[in-house]
């Protein structure tokens, strides 16, 4: 086996020969047979199984058993083939507050995404909304 720079290999299955490429994951319960390669940042969801000698082209998602792979833009056939295999996609929303540990972070998203309320206003004294004074250096 043979796993690039910044790959994510957790709880896969993975057999002789296989290569991962630089950003690419194989998720948990993922099992990538003899001589196997996910491209550039290609994601092996979780319970895919990936047939031998199989090539995940850079970028594309692997779901499925027996593995099916579509491209980075086609989130409805991905969420078919999701729906297929008897995953989801768990939504994350940016901006939902952080306060709340994972759990209310997840509820929050969750509730912003079936619109049950609004977004949460940004939180002026988290760090990346603080704002520094200048300094000037003089020679």
């Amino acid at each position: 086996m043979l796993v690039g720079p910044h790959a994510q290999l957790t709880g896969a299955a993975v057999g002789d020969e296989v290569f991962l490429a630089a950003g690419a994951m194989a998720l948990p319960g993922a099992h990538l047979d003899r001589a196997a390669t996910a491209g550039l940042g290609a994601v092996v969801h979780v319970g895919a199984i990936v047939a031998p000698h199989a090539w995940i082209p850079a970028g594309w998602i692997a779901v499925g058993d027996p593995a099916r792979i579509y491209p980075p833009g086609e989130a409805a056939a991905i969420a078919a083939g999701l729906a297929e295999a008897g995953w989801s996609f768990l939504h994350y929303i940016l901006g939902a507050d952080d306060a709340g540990g994972r759990r209310g972070q997840l509820q929050a998203a969750r509730a912003i995404h079936r619109g049950d309320g609004p977004p949460p206003p940004p939180r002026p004294d988290h760090p990346c909304h603080r704002r520094r004074p200048m300094t000037v250096r003089r020679q």
